[in-house]
């Protein structure tokens, strides 16, 4: 088990880890939600030392956990500062980075953000409101958009398509998870998530975290197995597995503790999961049994992710700091 110092100042959860597709770096943001230090940061793991690629000024504020592409300086979260929020593209995987911005219209809000497993395309949930009352919510479907990243950078252009789920209650996107392979899935706030065709243009299937709530937690996490057949919902804790194919749930996971975070090893055989409990459950697939259990000592943990060559992993703790540690 290796420790790798990210920014150790109490109370600096680490979350969002992702490692780089050739497994050389993994990126994270350090920091609680509401606190104004909150930034990504992201650590060379064969050189060492952590980087921060573009500072953070004072009257900014990152929305939740931005998005990483498959080369984590390419990135993408929401932020906030004084006067609106917006939309931010950040490429820094050249000497000079690029920041893309893109600010929600009057009569819309935006909501999360996810990048495609290739890194091409942004998605962002938006959220439309009356246009004569903007601080009031419509009550329109699920809407979400879609940001063209290659052609933002080059061309200052998003070439942005907007996409409407129709049928079901009125919802807010609250997470994506993309395949790479044509298929996307949505979490939502109204506690359901989508699995979309976007080749198509259609709704697969639609499953509810907590079937039967009257006010159901909202689902502020999805993740597709590596062969897509497998979706994984997060809520109020606890994590739903389901066939991607028939909707059907195929296993209910609960820890000691809520869940905070979950990966799929790159085979798909293993399903690792994290959480207030301060250990890593390891689940095999396709039960999705525990299989093992293992504890560190050092907390909390906040995320997992899983190394491309499916032999290490890392899990974000409480203090700033990131558990490299072996399959």
């Amino acid at each position: 088990m290796r420790l790798l110092p990210l920014d150790l100042r109490p109370g600096r959860p680490v979350r969002g880890l992702r490692f780089a597709a050739d497994g050389r770096s993994l990126a994270a943001v350090v920091g609680r939600p509401n606190d104004p230090r909150r930034r990504p940061v992201w650590f060379d793991l064969a050189a060492g030392g952590t980087f921060e690629p573009v500072p953070v000024g004072p009257d900014d504020r990152w929305i939740g956990d931005p998005a990483f592409g498959p080369d984590p300086r390419l990135f993408a979260g929401l932020s906030r500062s004084v006067q609106h929020s917006f939309v931010r593209l950040i490429d820094a995987r050249d000497e000079r980075p690029q920041t893309r911005q893109l600010d929600a219209a009057a009569w819309e809000l935006f909501a999360a953000v996810g990048l495609s497993a290739d890194g091409g395309t942004l998605f962002v949930g938006v959220v439309e409101t009356a246009r004569e009352w903007p601080d009031a919510a419509y009550d329109t479907g699920l809407r979400f958009a879609r940001l063209d990243v290659a052609n933002w950078l080059d061309a200052g252009d998003p070439d942005r398509i907007d996409e409407e789920v129709a049928g079901g209650e009125p919802a807010v996107p609250t997470a994506f998870a993309d395949t790479g392979a044509g298929l996307l899935a949505v979490g939502t706030s109204a506690g359901t998530a989508v699995l979309r065709d976007l080749i198509a243009g259609h709704t697969l299937l639609t499953v509810e975290h907590l079937p039967g709530a009257n006010d159901p937690p909202q689902v502020d996490a999805v993740l597709l197995s590596p062969d897509g057949r497998h979706l994984v919902t997060r809520a109020a804790g606890s994590l739903v597995v389901w066939d991607a194919l028939t909707g059907r749930e195929l296993a209910r996971l609960d820890g000691p503790r809520p869940f905070a975070d979950c990966a799929f090893t790159p085979d798909g055989r293993s399903l690792l999961a994290v959480g207030l409990d301060t250990g890593v459950s390891r689940f095999d697939a396709p039960r999705y049994t525990l299989a093992e259990r293992l504890e560190f000592g050092h907390g909390a943990l906040h995320s997992v992710a899983v190394a491309p060559d499916g032999l290490t992993a890392a899990a974000g703790t409480g203090h700033g700091a990131v558990l490299l540690f072996d399959l």
